[in-house]
């Protein structure tokens, strides 16, 4: 019995691999999309710094320029990356 569950399962996935790429697909938009914030937040900020901006407004100034800091905190590691 296990082991025709397991063909049924093996030969399910062969068959419909579309929905699988899909998923694939927007798990990878999600976590490029998601990366920034985290490590915007992780290494300029305590840990309700996100929180903050969705409440308040007048801090859109101070969202920018943590985001221009995680630019050049990226840069730095692709200049560093590529002199080794």
């Amino acid at each position: 019995m296990l082991d025709l569950i397991a063909c049924s399962l093996e030969k399910h996935l062969l068959i419909n691999k579309q929905p699988i790429r899909t998923k694939y697909l927007k798990a990878n938009i999600r976590a490029k999309i998601e990366y920034p914030f985290r490590v915007s937040k992780c290494k300029f900020e305590p840990q309700k710094a996100i929180y903050k901006y969705k409440v308040m407004p007048k801090n859109n100034n101070k969202l920018i320029i943590l985001f221009v800091l995680r630019n050049f905190l990226r840069v730095d590691q692709m200049i560093r990356a590529a002199r080794s």
